[in-house]
């Protein structure tokens, strides 16, 4: 076949068209394999610096709750302000910057870069709040004592109201100038209880877990002071309602006994038994079928755990659970255990005894007493009573001490976080930090030494405060108060000053958990003058052997020694206590953002 001149350049023409499609097709291949490479390399450099940047708000966090500056460019605690240039790993660097929101909030900057600091391939800036946890706890009496009671000795007197959950006796001349409130003495073991934990039972998370009821009788008629549970908490969830309910065919009624109060803020992540009283103690009968139940809503985050006892051990009842027990038409399923419960009841009589009231007097029986005000009583012996009588008042109701066991023994974890003095701590004229921290042995200030505060601090041996020492919280506590706890004895002496963290509503607790009762050797002696102090004895006496001026005094026994008087102001309501600057900062949750 012969190909003609004419046909030989149109193929040579496809053939370059064909070229030019193909060399085209090649070209935007490569132009796309190109581009492909630089989003995957632009990707991947993003990716490190963003791993960069969520290192450094870890970082961040850590250093926060270290007691030295080592690993940390030399700060931590307060001190700790962010670094700048640190290698992430990977040719990957972060900087941090952080910015005080309140005493309790923070908010840290991370710039992740990647491969260098001077020109950087990827840039990723990320922002996130960390936070420290607060407890709070109500003082709403001045005076404030457990089942101990108060002791006033001759011509002492107290300059405001008490409630005492234990009898208040005096002596000679001794009076308060306000109310005085006794409890109806309550009984020293349970009438019921569960207390055997071998299941445990999360509720207030989902439907239809969410109310929770246990059942009880009880051998002989009585009224009920006090409820106790086995639990911990997930999360912050609120308050929750806690009910006496009446039976109905073997599930709980709509029928409502008594109210109390669980409060989440004595409740921590850790199980322990914690206290709901009621305000008036409701009497129950024998034999009778009665529920305790706990009211709460769900929330996936913030929920409550309660420890009970499988194949319903307990022979008077069962434990329970509804989605709502309020319903038009409740349904209650069997939770084939029962819960951890305690029921105390009352019926021991308490009195005041040879102490003057100038305002009302509540107690079961009054005793050798002039009363100013009106008379709430069951009975009254040898007393005047200036106001109005009114016999056969039901007793009062026993309060819960503010801080329950659990909130201490948490406050003295956190402590424990941020390192162990091993031995003695003695202040003497010097100015000094400290905290948080575990000490081993004693502590000492004394011979106008100061003390900051800079987190919580627990002295397993005993506390001197003596001879013009200074005790003060670092300014970073803003509104929230700090503590020292003492497992030993405390002493405070004359001319101690306490000074909170110069915003208002700050204040120094002093906090004791040691036993004593005995009035020569007590738990606390104090012989001081200070209204930025909260003084607490959870198990033991505190005596007060000089005229005070306090904030707040909460012991488990008071003793007022002859020729003493307290003067406080008005209960505190809602102290914000903090395990301080330096310590339990976290993450907060759902905070973490991306700004660039």
């Amino acid at each position: 076949m012969i190909i003609r001149g004419k046909s030989r350049g149109q193929v040579l023409l496809l053939s370059v068209v064909l070229l030019s499609v193909v060399l085209g097709l090649v070209g935007a291949f490569m132009g796309y394999l190109s581009g492909v490479r630089k989003a995957t390399s632009t990707f991947s450099a993003r990716a490190a610096a963003r791993q960069a940047a969520l290192a450094g708000i870890e970082k961040a966090v850590w250093c926060l709750n270290q007691p030295d500056g080592d690993d940390c460019g030399g700060n931590s605690g307060l001190d700790y302000a962010g670094e700048s240039d640190v290698s992430a790993g990977e040719d990957a660097f972060f900087t941090t910057d952080i910015a005080d929101i309140t005493s309790n909030l923070k908010t840290v900057t991370s710039i992740g870069s990647y491969p260098n600091i001077e020109n950087p391939v990827a840039t990723v800036i990320l922002k996130a709040d960390i936070q420290t946890d607060t407890e709070s706890a109500s003082f709403h009496y001045g005076v404030q004592t457990g089942n101990g009671g108060f002791e006033l000795g001759g011509n002492a007197y107290v300059d405001g109201n008490i409630y005492a959950n234990g009898s208040v006796t005096g002596a000679n001349n001794s009076y308060v100038t306000g109310d005085v409130w006794v409890a109806g003495g309550t009984a020293l073991t349970p009438a019921e209880e569960v207390t055997s934990n071998t299941l445990e039972y999360e509720f207030g998370r989902v439907s239809p877990a969410l109310d929770i009821a246990q059942s009880f009788k009880l051998s002989a008629g009585a009224s009920i002071n006090k409820l106790s549970f086995y639990v911990r908490k997930v999360g912050s969830p609120s308050n929750v309602t806690v009910r006496i309910l009446a039976n109905n065919a073997g599930v709980p009624s709509k029928t409502v006994i008594a109210n109390g109060t669980l409060a989440a803020s004595s409740v921590t992540t850790s199980f322990d038994w914690v206290d709901v009283s009621f305000s008036t103690p409701p009497a129950l009968a024998a034999n009778v079928t009665y529920w305790v139940s706990i009211d709460t809503s769900a929330n996936a985050n913030n929920y409550w755990v309660i420890g009970g006892l499988g194949n319903n051990g307990y022979g008077n009842g069962v434990g329970m659970s509804s989605a709502n027990w309020n319903a038009s038409s409740p349904v209650w399923s069997d939770a084939s255990r029962d819960f951890n419960f305690k029921v105390w009841t009352g019926g021991v009589v308490t009195s005041i005894d040879n102490v003057d009231v100038l305002g009302e007097a509540h107690a079961n029986t009054i005793a050798n007493a002039d009363i100013s005000g009106d008379a709430y009583y069951q009975t009254i012996v040898n007393s005047n009573v200036g106001g109005a009588s009114y016999p056969g008042t039901p007793d009062p109701g026993p309060i819960e001490m503010p801080l329950s066991d659990a909130t201490i023994v948490q406050w003295k974890s956190e402590a424990a976080n941020g390192g162990t003095v091993t031995g003695d701590v003695v202040y003497d004229g010097t100015s000094n930090a400290l905290g948080p921290k575990r000490i081993t042995g004693n502590m000492t200030v004394k011979n106008g030494a100061s003390l900051t505060i800079n987190g919580t601090l627990h002295v397993e041996g005993d506390l001197l405060l003596d001879n013009n020492a200074i005790v003060s919280l670092a300014a970073g506590y803003g509104a929230s108060s700090g503590m020292i706890i003492v497992d030993g004895k405390v002493t405070v002496s004359n001319n101690v000053t306490f000074n909170g963290s110069g915003t208002p509503g700050s204040y120094v607790m002093i906090l004791t958990t040691n036993d004593s009762l005995d009035p020569n050797s007590p738990a606390m002696l104090l012989s001081n003058n200070s209204d930025n102090s909260i003084f607490y004895a959870s198990d033991g006496m505190i005596s007060i052997s000089a005229n005070a001026t306090l904030k707040e005094v909460t012991a488990f026994k008071l003793y007022l020694q002859n020729n003493a008087f307290v003067q406080y102001e008005s209960g505190l309501a809602n102290v914000n206590f903090s395990s301080g600057p330096g310590g339990g900062w976290s993450l907060k949750v759902g905070t973490l953002r991306e700004i660039r």
